[in-house]
This record gives C-alpha cells, sequence and structure tokens, in this order.
C-alpha cells in the first residue's frame, strides 16, 4: 500500500473534557465508514455571484436559483479527482460521492480507516455508553488539507444535548395564549413543513393525541417520525414516565434530589423525552396546519449532519424538504472543536435554499470554558447561518403588556439558568450584524480561529423562557410546564412557518433581514437584566437596542410580517416598473 506523508489537521482533535474514562481499545476489525467533507468550489472575484452572495449575508432579499445553488454547493472537480486517488491508494472503497452536500464517504476495516487518517482508536466512557474516539488530531497529506473541510465518523462521541429546563412554579399558559401575546399573524401556516431534529428520547403518539384534542381543543397537526442510521423514536416508557413527572412536578423539586432518585441515566432519557414533546407541542401549538416531521439521529457530529441534510431533502433518510428547521439541541463551541465547520457547511445549505433554522442559544448564560474559565456561547446557535432564539421572563405574570419583560435569569430545579447569549470565539461578525456592537467580555477564542476582526453574537431574538409562566404541556399523561430556550424556539419556529404562509413562500431565510432598519420596530426591546450565572467569565447586560441577552427582543408578529412583507413587496415592484 503506498504511504502519503500526512499532517495533522490543525483544531481537529475531539475537546480533552470529551474523553471520559478509557474502556479499551476500539476492534480493529470492525467495519467503519466515514464522511470526508470538502469545501465548495471557491467564487471567483469577478463572478457575479460573489457580489450576489454578498448582498445575500448582508441582509437583501435574495433568492438563489437552482443552478446558483448547486455552483455554491459544488467542490472543485481536481480536488474532488485528488481526494478520490488518495482514499483508493491508502485501500478505502469509495461508497459515495455527492456534489450537492460536497462530501465523500470512504469505507473499511476499522484498522485500515485508522492508518489512513494517522489516529489511534479507543473506546471512551459517553453519556450514551462506550464511543469511539481518538486522543489527537486527524492527519491527511498535505495537499488535501485546503480542500477538506473535516472528517465525521471517526469519532461517536455524542457532542449536544437538549437545552430544556421545567418545573412547576407558579402559573404556566397554553403556547397559543403566548402566540397572541406576541400578536402572531392571524393566518394559520398550511403548506408549511417544519423539521424537528432530535438527538434521543422521543414521543408518545398518545401524549400528542391527548394534548391537541383534550387540552388545546384543536386537531392534531401531522406528524411523521423520520429515522437517520440506527436511531430511533425512544421515549421512556410511559408509565414510569408520569412516575417521573410526579417528582419533577413536586413542590421544591431539585435537578439533584432527582438525579439521586432515578439516577443520571433515567434523567438524560427523560429530559430528552421531555425535548422532543415539548417541541411537537409547542410548534404544533402556535403553527396550525403544519406538517412536522421529527427527525432522529445520533448525538455525535455524523448524525448532525445527517439529520440537516435530511431535513432540507438530501441525506440518507428520505424526507421532502422542510420550509423551518427547529433545533433545540447544542453545547459550547469548544465541545465541538474541528467539527465546527463541517456543520456550518450542512447550515449553510439550508440556508441558500430559503430554509430558517432556529436554534435555541442555551439555558446557561455565557456559558464558561471548563479549562479557562472564559465565556464562550452554544453551537449551531452561533452559526452565521441559523436564527439563534434567546429566553426572557415575565416581571409580573399574568401576561399583561408586552413592555413587561426582562431577560431570563432565575433559579430552576436548583440550578441558576439564563439566556444563553455572548460573542463566538470562532466566527466572525457576518455582514448583516454591522449596524450592532456585541459587548466585551473575556471570551474564549479558537486558537485556530484566523479572524482577529469582531465575531458573530448571539442570540437574535428572544421570547418566553421562564419557568414561571411558562408553556403547558403534557409529559406521560401528566400535565407539566416546558420552559428554557429550547421552549421558545420552537415558537419561534411556529411563527416563522406562518409568515411563510402569509407571504405565500416568498419569506425566505430570515435572520440577515432583522438586522435592516426597517425591523426595528418589529421588536419589544429588553432592556433589563443580565445573563451571569456564575462570578467565572464574562456576563452581558441588557440595554436599549440589540444585545447578547435577547437580541432585538422579543416579537411583535404583526408588525414582523409587515416589515418582512414589504421588503419583499419592493424588488417586485421594481421589476413591474
Amino acid at each position: 500500500m503506498p504511504r502519503h506523508r500526512l499532517a495533522p489537521i490543525k483544531g481537529s482533535a475531539p475537546d480533552p473534557s470529551m474523553l471520559r474514562s478509557l474502556v479499551g481499545a476500539a476492534d480493529a476489525d470492525d467495519r467503519l465508514a466515514v464522511r470526508v467533507v470538502m469545501r465548495p468550489r471557491p467564487l471567483g472575484k469577478r463572478e457575479a455571484l460573489a457580489g450576489k452572495y454578498q448582498r445575500w449575508m448582508e441582509g437583501e432579499p435574495v433568492r438563489f436559483s437552482e443552478r446558483e445553488i448547486v455552483r455554491l454547493q459544488s467542490p472543485d472537480r481536481t480536488e474532488l479527482r485528488e481526494l478520490l486517488a488518495f482514499a483508493r491508494s491508502v485501500g478505502l472503497e469509495v461508497a459515495g460521492v455527492s456534489r450537492p452536500r460536497h462530501d465523500v464517504v470512504l469505507a473499511g476495516r476499522s484498522e485500515v480507516v485508522a492508518d489512513a487518517f494517522g489516529v489511534d482508536f479507543e473506546l471512551f466512557d459517553s453519556p450514551v455508553g462506550p464511543r469511539r474516539a481518538h486522543r489527537g488530531e486527524i492527519h491527511l497529506p498535505t495537499h488535501l488539507h485546503e480542500s477538506v473541510v473535516g472528517v465525521l465518523g471517526l469519532d461517536d462521541l455524542p457532542r449536544h444535548r437538549p437545552a430544556g429546563v421545567a418545573t412547576v412554579v407558579g402559573r404556566s399558559y397554553s403556547p397559543r395564549t403566548i402566540a397572541r401575546h406576541y400578536r402572531f399573524p392571524t393566518s394559520d401556516a398550511r403548506g408549511q413543513r417544519i423539521a424537528i431534529l432530535a438527538f434521543g428520547g422521543g414521543f408518545h403518539r398518545s401524549d400528542l393525541d391527548q394534548y391537541f384534542k383534550r387540552v388545546l381543543r384543536i386537531e392534531p397537526p401531522t406528524i411523521r417520525t423520520k429515522l437517520v442510521g440506527a436511531a430511533a423514536n425512544a421515549p421512556m416508557d410511559r408509565d414510569a414516565l408520569a412516575t417521573f413527572v410526579d417528582a419533577f412536578n413536586a413542590p421544591g423539586a431539585t435537578a439533584a434530589a432527582l438525579t439521586r432518585q432515578f439516577g443520571p441515566d433515567i434523567m438524560d432519557w427523560a429530559k430528552a423525552t421531555l425535548e422532543v414533546t415539548l417541541d411537537c407541542q409547542i410548534a404544533g401549538a402556535v403553527a396550525p396546519r403544519a406538517a412536522l416531521d421529527v427527525i432522529f439521529a445520533d448525538p455525535g457530529s455524523a448524525g448532525f449532519y445527517d439529520a440537516i441534510y435530511t431535513a432540507i431533502g438530501l441525506g440518507p433518510t428520505r424526507c421532502r424538504p422542510a420550509t423551518v428547521i427547529s433545533i433545540s439541541w447544542g453545547t459550547s463551541e469548544a465541545i465541538w472543536g474541528g467539527h465546527l465547520e463541517v456543520i456550518d457547511q450542512a447550515l449553510r445549505a439550508a440556508a441558500i435554499r430559503g430554509i430558517t433554522v432556529v436554534c435555541s442559544s442555551g439555558d446557561f448564560g455565557s456559558l464558561n470554558h471548563p479549562k479557562s474559565k472564559r465565556a464562550q456561547v452554544n453551537y449551531p446557535a452561533s452559526s452565521r447561518f441559523v436564527l439563534a432564539v434567546g429566553g426572557t421572563s415575565m416581571i409580573s405574570p399574568p401576561l399583561r403588556k408586552r413592555s413587561n419583560e426582562v431577560v431570563w435569569n432565575r433559579h430552576a430545579l436548583g440550578m441558576r439558568c439564563a439566556s444563553g447569549g455572548g460573542v463566538s470565539g470562532h466566527w466572525p461578525r457576518p455582514g448583516y450584524q454591522r449596524r450592532v456592537e456585541p459587548g466585551r467580555a473575556r471570551s474564549w477564542r479558537n486558537p485556530h480561529a484566523t479572524s482577529r476582526d469582531a465575531y458573530r453574537g448571539i442570540p437574535d431574538v428572544a421570547a418566553l423562557a421562564d419557568s414561571v409562566g411558562a408553556y403547558r404541556i403534557l409529559l406521560g399523561g401528566r400535565r407539566t410546564i416546558g420552559a428554557g430556550t429550547s421552549a421558545a424556539t420552537p415558537l419561534w419556529a411556529g411563527l416563522i412557518a406562518r409568515m411563510r404562509h402569509a407571504t405565500r413562500g416568498a419569506l425566505q431565510w430570515v435572520t440577515p433581514l432583522l438586522y435592516r432598519p426597517e425591523l426595528d420596530g418589529a421588536f419589544t426591546d429588553v432592556i433589563r437584566g443580565h445573563n451571569r450565572i456564575s462570578r467565572h467569565g464574562g456576563a452581558y447586560r441588557a440595554h436599549q437596542g440589540w444585545d447578547c441577552c435577547t437580541g432585538h427582543g422579543s416579537p411583535r408578529g404583526d408588525r414582523l410580517l409587515a416589515a418582512l412583507a414589504s421588503l419583499y413587496e419592493r424588488p417586485r415592484a421594481k421589476r413591474e416598473r
């Protein structure tokens, strides 16, 4: 077998905090399939598409043709040939090539794969059992470094968890009541398809049917389950779930006490089941007549990548393309490491197709990096190609007036929780954020990030996330509540679905549009509160205008729809003249 001169890809090693106790060596005879993700062919400076793409990133309501999407996504032919030649020379089988996803699937025995990429496989403990990983960086021939964005499948460590929290504290509201409070458009979401990504747990169909028919007294939405790889809709047993919810709802319940009572594995299973059920019930409640596709995938990076492409109709599981994607799972940028760029390629693919991906900004304020103790943010919320959603609290429920909101920052289940927000340590500030200035904090910085300019700030928007006056849901046949930014996320997904229908599908990726001056009156600005939860790291304070606690603020749905619709009317009127 020919030998190639391999060199390490900087930043490709798993974060050491993920490598728990060593279980043992991986089986050298296991058959593995890895996905090598390539960069799309760079745009030439004189290409007309380059200017159009830049305008799109700066907030112009641009729509790409199918031909332009193919140009933006496809890898360079020469670089693709070089990668395929390398794979064959080291004894790997080329199991698939996708130009729309700009990736190549390579297969072979574990020992051959490890040798090809210069890594040593070991098994490490994880929250979902023993998982394969490697300690050092991935290696590739130097001539492939520029063309390869990353490699998925060399480790299958779980990199994200649900963000939701809940506990019964005071009054709760139907999601439909909260939608009316935010003046959602009166139109329904007919013809829209919301993809809900799930990486554990599941839902009971009986809970959903009972919730929509008996609690909300509306027709249940069409809900389809899509399974990626070996993933499954695996909710906690309904009777056991009811027992858990009863303990969860008990006065004074804390996460620590529940963990002692049920054990950490049951806690994780119950939280994941809560997350998936909550997402379905809130999205279905506030986006009537929309179809819901619940896409289950493995919690590793490869599963996340495949789930996104499944949601846009290009994944390994057949699925009609979504118009909105809701993701309530994530973790800090440092944990994702070298896979940030890979996942971002998939998120970009959704955005250029006009699909808005709505992500929870997290429930733990300005997160602390485990080593430096510096503030950091959640990914995928920090991606430039998603809509990041933060959280608010009502000063004095019941719902009265929109100026009643402050930054969500409260104890829940014995933990301090707050609206996730801050400044990315990896992604440069996108063109559409040029009018805002993220606050300063002692922030984590990826040592391999190339830009030294300003960085992306999150969240973009916010909505109610507090456990006081939270979302009324049904779990295990028991009424309880959902809270956190992962409850605000499907709420925003439902709002976007309604606006897509109201604009007859004209509305495209919304994130950059929200930063245009025409949208300034479409939000309730949240100017009080902060997202500090510990004495370490940075924290941010709310202030007038966009900030790193609640972004632009909470929605005024009717104004938001009118302002966005007018942006698409102007180009049409200009063409007609």
